[in-house]
């Protein structure tokens, strides 16, 4: 198993040894959204302006908008 955001910088060969190649695209404003509100659910982050903050987050990749979300939420006290 690998993964990489840099397909192109990797020398061909390398993909012949995979038999299964999965592809992720940007995320699109619905899938935006639910992640936004699993992450961020109520009680857990901050209140936010959702449709606002999706719309700034489109074009952005899951990884990306999970790492925003974690910046965002308070640190665990304990």
């Amino acid at each position: 198993m690998a993964v990489s955001n840099f397909e192109q910088s990797l020398d061909p060969a390398l993909w012949r040894c995979f038999d299964e190649i999965i592809r992720f695209g940007k995320t699109e404003v619905e899938q935006i959204g639910q992640l936004l509100r699993k992450k961020l659910s109520p009680g857990k982050g901050p209140s936010l302006p959702m449709e606002s903050v999706t719309a700034r987050l489109t074009g952005k990749s899951h990884a990306e908008i999970e790492r925003i979300c974690l910046d965002v939420l308070p640190p665990v006290l304990g």
